[in-house]
């Protein structure tokens, strides 16, 4: 029985209280692997509250990897061996967010439709769960295609060399001269819009949910107050304003306790993975996870360094590929993974951090769109877990606002951070400080966290309607919906005897654009088929259901 008090009248939501006395109690090796918890009805009555309740704050467990499910045996604790010292920054990260539980959390979603569909596959009778949460220890309620269960023969390979890429080829455009400044506009569009009607492959959002008002109104005000410290350069880590506003937002959101001195802001992701190359070293082997963004290993070998692109498993990137090319720097994203949607458990992240601490080595973490993860708490960061000063925290506000902002940041260890103004404090910001202030007041006015919980509740709006336009079709047993809970996009198993190339063709002559999961491995053999990426940020309510009726109908044989 758990021995746990709770304080109806904290402002700490209950379910929260209850996740967190189970992990401090699964850190300080009180709760043992294996032990076996109450069952969500148990410790309600013991508790005197809801299940729905209890089933948050399982919920919330889960996807960290501190607790697994078995089927029809109930809750049990994860293996935490690899913990060399407990930490209590998800206490702090929890005390400290202010997003709102309303936006954040409101148990265990489930939506039920006539037709009826399985728990965590459509398909077949009963409920989509859409916490997508796992029946395995082992994938912290993430789908994993199988092939990525295998990993010695791209282990392999990466051991012997690095694969050549291919080019990243870009739409072909009328030369300038051809084009009249005034018609450059129109061309734009027209290309923008003329290969797919409806596109389900980019992460673009939609020009009516940025805040256009209001940030002309903060332009101008920077515009007339501000006149002296816009013509003033910049310092090379940004204006302290606004680094003063990000860590501000960190703390409140990631629960990361950080100095605004730990910051630099850059034009771009691309910008500063750059600098990390001359900070760190181009004689360092980096890796990248496969599947992923092409970029970044173009990226990293276009800047001189060597990189690997390694097979990730079912709890993400492990020591064990690392060790296989003796690798010093790795890449990940391990609160929220693109494409497959994978959370990194706890113990993964304290083997990693271990890893980290030997030699010269750093982990550079990728944040990338963590605000929308639309199921649970955003999951505490590695950064706000590191005790060794090895991780490098990044993110960007181009999915939080639009691609076009080119504003990004990194936190840096303090001794990395010492470092980088002794050798690299003579780079000049690539920010204009027109941007850089207009930004900071965005955020300090709260603005960033309305605008965030405002899209938050669009974006979730939009996936419970696309997924039940997808699940009550007449022909919905021929997909399959897998990790529903990955934010923006989720992935379509399509039962087709097509090819994908066929597929897709068929879809872009309906209308509809749809990138393949094989499009994002660059270890092809590796990837499985008829796994599709449905990104819909950038959808409308009226668009879905011509795009689920154009699938259904590039279906048909």
């Amino acid at each position: 029985m758990l021995t746990l008090e709770l304080h109806k009248n904290k402002s700490t939501p209950l379910y929260m209280q209850i996740y967190s006395y189970i992990k401090s109690e699964v850190l300080a090796r009180r709760l043992k692997a294996g032990t076996k918890l109450p069952s969500k009805r148990a410790l309600a009555a013991q508790l005197g509250i809801s299940t729905i309740t209890i089933e948050g704050a399982y919920g919330q467990l889960m996807a960290e990897g501190y607790i697994y499910a078995k089927a029809k045996s109930g809750y049990y604790i994860s293996p935490l061996e690899s913990i060399q010292q407990a930490d209590d920054s998800a206490a702090d990260f929890f005390q400290h967010n202010t997003l709102g539980d309303a936006q954040l959390f409101s148990g265990p979603e489930k939506i039920s439709y006539e037709s009826g569909y399985t728990d965590n596959m459509p398909g077949a009778s009963g409920t989509v769960n859409m916490a997508g949460l796992s029946n395995s220890p082992s994938t912290s309620g993430i789908f994993v295609p199988s092939s990525l269960q295998s990993t010695n023969t791209a282990l392999s390979h990466a051991s012997s060399e690095i694969s050549s890429r291919p080019s990243i080829t870009s739409t072909s455009m009328p030369s300038s001269s051809t084009i009249s400044s005034k018609g450059r506009m129109s061309h734009e569009r027209t290309a923008q819009t003329s290969c797919a009607t409806i596109d389900l492959s980019s992460n673009n959002i939609l020009p009516e949910s940025f805040p256009f008002s209001i940030w002309t109104k903060l332009m101008r005000h920077t515009m007339s107050e501000n006149q002296a410290l816009l013509l003033t350069k910049s310092p090379t880590a940004g204006i302290y304003s606004l680094r003063c506003a990000i860590a501000e937002h960190l703390l409140r959101f990631r629960g990361m306790h950080i100095q605004p001195e730990q910051i630099i802001i850059g034009a771009g992701t691309e910008y500063l993975y750059e600098l990390i190359i001359k900070l760190i070293g181009r004689d360092k082997i980096y890796c990248v996870e496969d599947p992923g963004y092409h970029k970044l290993q173009r990226i990293y070998t276009d800047n001189g360094a060597c990189c690997f692109s390694l097979p990730i498993d079912q709890q993400g990137m492990s020591v064990t590929a690392l060790n296989a090319v003796r690798c010093d720097v790795i890449h990940i994203s391990p609160s929220h993974h693109f494409p497959t949607g994978i959370i990194t458990p706890v113990s993964r992240r304290y083997e990693l951090l271990g890893w980290a601490t030997s030699g010269q080595r750093y982990i550079i973490e990728d944040d990338y769109d963590t605000e929308f993860r639309l199921v649970g708490k955003p999951i505490p960061s590695l950064f706000s877990m590191d005790m060794s000063s090895k991780v490098i925290y990044m993110n960007t506000f181009s999915k939080s606002l639009t691609s076009t902002i080119r504003i990004s940041y990194m936190v840096l260890p303090m001794p990395l951070m010492e470092e980088f103004n002794r050798r690299l404090g003579y780079l000049s910001c690539t920010v204009s400080t027109f941007e850089q202030y207009t930004l900071a007041e965005f955020i300090n006015q709260g603005y960033f966290e309305r605008h965030i919980n405002r899209m938050r509740n669009n974006y979730k709006k939009l996936r419970q309607l696309l997924l039940k336009e997808l699940l009550t079709h007449p022909e919905h047993d021929k997909i399959q919906i897998l990790q529903q809970a990955s934010g923006l996009y989720f992935l379509l198993k399509i039962n087709t005897t097509l090819s994908d190339r066929d597929l897709r063709s068929r879809l872009q002559q309906n209308g509809v654009h749809l990138q393949s999961l094989q499009h994002y491995y660059q270890n092809r053999q590796a990837a499985p088929e008829h796994t599709f990426v449905v990104n819909y940020s950038s959808l409308t309510e009226k668009d879905i259901p011509r795009a689920v009726a154009a699938l259904f109908e590039s279906l048909t044989i």
